[in-house]
């Protein structure tokens, strides 16, 4: 037969298991609470789960309503027996429950049987799997890595004199096989990299108008120097058909004609628009004159 301790507890764990509140006369009440899943790491959390919580003030139902009901007793009959049990499971202020736990402090400490009850699935930490990261952020980051690279490399390393010292002895190489190009053919044939400029012709072929006169251009002509840079319009092969270009670019770009300045490459005749010493200031020059003139075949040329 169950004593007086194991009924009461039951009553108790009954209404707590219920998710209702029990009122302790002269102690307090007791009721459940539930709590939401927490999460305390990356892969780690706490399942949702149910405490016992105490309160000083009443909540839900009397212990002594509930012991008059399940014994259907008076009240007065029902008191006595609350304050027998209360006598049996007092000791230095902790207050007994049979089969939920022990009070002591306005605290609960569930009995492990009562505990699985409350919670069949456990309160444990649980693992849960990392959440993978969005494609888009992976995106962004693997895009600013090369973009920081990329900053890197040109804070390191200068782009423009890279090409530069890349170039200029692919511009002499460039002019030697021209060399050889333009003795296999015809005099007349212009340098590639001079593709704006119309085909040209022998002299025979040209009217006599376009033929420019003898000391139209008294400079005297001098020989490419080693070291200098020259801002190049183009190549030729003879002399007339030179000074012939000079004036057909006058007329096509409007550049003044005494902008321009001939000089010996070897056996041809090279037209330039300018003679300095450093490859930047031709550079610079070339740009001016595709800018404000059009000219897009003007290059530099560097004669080592």
């Amino acid at each position: 037969m169950a004593t007086l301790n194991e009924e009461i507890g039951k009553l108790i764990a009954r209404r707590l298991l219920a998710d209702e509140a029990v009122t302790l006369p002269e102690v307090g009440a007791l009721y459940t609470k539930r709590l939401p899943a927490q999460r305390i790491s990356s892969t780690q959390l706490i399942p949702p789960h149910r405490v016992i919580a105490f309160s000083d003030g009443p909540m839900g139902h009397s212990l002594v309503e509930e012991i008059m009901r399940e014994a259907r007793c008076t009240e007065e009959q029902a008191a006595d027996a609350y304050a027998r049990w209360r006598s049996k499971s007092s000791d230095e202020g902790r207050l007994r429950i049979e089969g939920v736990g022990t009070l002591c402090l306005k605290s609960l400490s569930l009995d492990e049987a009562f505990e699985k009850r409350l919670n069949p699935q456990g309160r444990g930490p649980i693992r849960v799997k990392r959440r993978p990261m969005p494609w888009w952020i992976w995106t962004l980051i693997t895009l600013s890595i090369i973009a920081l690279l990329f900053g890197l490399l040109a804070y390191l390393i200068n782009p423009l004199e890279l090409w530069q010292r890349w170039n200029r002895p692919k511009a002499a190489i460039e002019l030697q096989s021209r060399e050889v190009v333009q003795e296999e053919s015809t005099p007349e044939t212009r340098d590639t990299m001079a593709t704006p400029q119309p085909i040209e012709t022998t002299p025979t072929t040209m009217p006599a108008t376009s033929e420019p006169k003898p000391g139209d251009r008294p400079e005297e002509i001098t020989r490419t120097r080693s070291g200098m840079s020259y801002v190049v319009m183009g190549i030729y092969s003879t002399e007339s058909n030179a000074r012939r270009a000079v004036a057909q670019a006058t007329k096509q770009y409007a550049i003044p004609e005494s902008d321009f300045r001939l000089f010996r490459y070897g056996k041809k005749w090279l037209v330039s628009l300018g003679e300095v010493e450093k490859r930047a200031e031709a550079q610079e020059i070339a740009r001016r004159y595709r800018t404000e003139y059009g000219a897009k075949e003007v290059w530099v040329y560097s004669k080592p």
